[in-house]
């Protein structure tokens, strides 16, 4: 199996679309609310996140088809006085949320903000 874990650029339209089909999938769900993204948000949201400091995508293709999500924002700790990295929210589609190794490779996912 071919699992690929990449920093989505946005402004690419495969990126962007595959950003919203994996959103709206997670928003449609009842862990998301269990409505889709509305058409205003699709409109918006690849530009809005791509061109926001400190936000960062990243997504997961399996066998070249998008399975999973994850929309990072860099944020500020008061408590340690250090910066942190906000996920919200990751998701895995669900057809391959029983494959051990698409599962394995979130759970070891380290991301760097910097790097």
């Amino acid at each position: 199996m071919k699992l690929d874990i990449f920093r989505a650029d946005l402004h690419q339209p495969e990126h962007a679309a595959a950003m919203l089909l994996l959103l709206d999938a997670y928003a449609r769900d009842p862990a998301g609310g269990g409505d889709g993204l509305s058409d205003q948000a699709k409109a918006r949201l690849p530009r809005a996140l791509a061109d926001r400091p400190g936000v960062h995508v990243l997504l997961a293709y399996v066998e070249e088809q998008p399975a999973g999500l994850a929309i990072c924002m860099e944020g500020f700790s008061t408590f340690a006085a250090a910066p942190l990295l906000n996920l919200d929210p990751a998701f895995q589609a669900l057809r391959w949320v029983e494959t051990p190794a698409v599962a394995r490779s979130w759970e070891c996912l380290a991301y760097s903000p910097n790097g």
